[in-house]
């Protein structure tokens, strides 16, 4: 019977830490795997973006699926509204003790002590920008940047994950084995733990800053045009196809209206300059 008990609490743990899980799991690879695909390109160089090499297909192919797997923000605003506070907490504080978990078996290993102090940084700055942000009694300020909190805690999830492999690469005597694979995977932690993990805190300071420029924008608020000063003249649309071609320093100006009830930004080109281009490019 005890034996039922603990296995029925622990599929409970599992089911929460499932839940507070799912949102970063969606969301952080459709993102940042991405930028790993643009960096391949990169090393490539010029021929990064032609089909003689795979690294542009996969490009193609990744970049689908943050449309797979749903819009980012809307996990920020899952993950932050209602998987983290749900069960008066207790998802994120079976992800919280999931990690000093792993932190406590790491201190046991010279190499890796420093990665669990590390860990255990991030998770305790994570508690307390959480603490904060929900202690502020405005749902819209709590939710504002929940994307960046999004990005803040699925960095210190995945350096979580990337502690764990590097344990395994080590014999129960403490010992490191030293085949290649290994050898990888501890080069890989290390990486992300001294030029990814940080990127958490910096997510973690806006959001104890409780900013509100995205709250505070203006709906309808306008920009001045891209090439005019803000107290110069209006720059004027083109008039001809000459002046569209050949004078660079007459083209119209784009506007961008930002709009922050609905959440867009849309561009808004002049009607004129539209037409000259369908003189130059009628096929296009």
């Amino acid at each position: 019977m005890a034996w039922v008990i603990d296995l029925a609490a622990e599929r409970d743990r599992l089911n929460l830490l499932l839940e507070v899980l799912t949102p970063i799991a969606k969301s952080w690879p459709s993102q940042w795997c991405l930028e790993a695909n643009s960096l391949a390109i990169q090393v490539h160089g010029g021929y990064g973006y032609t089909r003689e090499f795979d690294v542009e297909q996969y490009y193609r192919d990744n970049r689908l699926n943050a449309i797979h797997e749903g819009a980012k923000a809307i996990h920020g605003l899952d993950l932050l509204g209602r998987k983290v506070p749900q069960h008066g907490g207790a998802a994120f504080g079976a992800l919280l003790g999931r990690i000093e978990a792993t932190a406590a078996r790491a201190d046991k290993i010279d190499e890796l002590a420093p990665h669990a102090a590390a860990l255990r940084t991030a998770a305790q700055r994570a508690v307390e920008v959480t603490m904060a942000l929900g202690g502020t009694g405005d749902p819209a300020l709590s939710l504002a940047n929940a994307t960046s909190y999004l990005d803040g805690l699925g960095h210190v999830v995945v350096a979580w994950l990337w502690l764990d492999q590097a344990l395994a690469t080590y014999a129960e005597d403490g010992t490191a084995r030293e085949d290649a694979f290994y050898r990888g995977k501890r080069a890989a932690t290390q990486y992300f733990f001294v030029y990814e993990l940080p990127k958490a805190h910096t997510e973690f300071d806006l959001l104890a800053a409780l900013d509100r420029t995205t709250l505070d924008l203006e709906p309808g608020a306008q920009a001045a045009p891209l090439d005019e000063p803000a107290d110069g003249p209006a720059i004027t649309a083109p008039t001809s196809t000459n002046d569209l071609v050949g004078g660079a320093e007459e083209r119209v100006g784009d506007a961008f209206v930002l709009d922050a009830a609905d959440e867009m930004t849309t561009l808004s080109v002049s009607r004129t300059l539209a037409a000259e281009w369908r003189d130059i490019a009628p096929d296009a």
